[in-house]
């Protein structure tokens, strides 16, 4: 997960999080295997209608798919409007097809899929494959979240006793 080649923070490296690659809500990734299909979803909770400057439907499965074409970094330069419209898109998608993941778990999650959408694997095998991915993804993320939260404590926590010691001082 960390390498010794981030700063250490009282036990704790944190340079390998600081990167953009490894930012947790990063990227979106959408379980096209598990997605009931844009037409089959009511509308009170289609993502395509919640979210639809992110959101697209595949042409091939119908199911829907995280836009990627016109916004390269779309998740970072999103207003507080969109990012919210993509947490609710999350949340309220009924097959919970919708993911969270760093760049490079969606590369990985996408060439999975992209494999079963080929032919090229067994859609049954692909889906359990990336459940798995996604499961374990997700696992990862929330220590790495976790970890992150417990280093930004402990700076916070360091700078108001260094800031009570000095005043004391003086």
């Amino acid at each position: 997960m960390g390498s010794s080649k981030g700063k250490e923070d009282e036990g704790f490296v944190v340079g390998d999080f600081d990167d953009a690659e490894r930012d947790v809500f990063g990227s979106v990734f959408v379980n096209e295997i598990a997605c009931v299909g844009v037409s089959n979803c009511p509308s009170y909770c289609n993502c395509t209608n919640t979210a639809r400057e992110y959101f697209s439907t595949n042409p091939k499965t119908g199911a829907a798919r995280f836009d990627r074409s016109e916004k390269s970094n779309a998740v970072k330069t999103a207003t507080e409007a969109e990012q919210y419209a993509l947490h609710l898109a999350q949340q309220q998608c009924p097959r919970l097809c919708i993911h969270w993941l760093d760049k490079s778990q969606t590369k990985a999650c996408e060439t999975e899929l992209q494999k079963a959408i080929d032919g090229l694997e067994m859609i049954d095998d692909t889906a359990l494959r990336l459940e798995y991915m996604i499961s374990a993804f997700t696992a990862e993320n929330r220590l790495v979240e976790r970890e992150l939260r417990a280093a930004e404590n402990r700076r916070a926590r360091t700078r108001a006793t260094t800031s009570t010691t000095q005043s004391w001082w003086k």
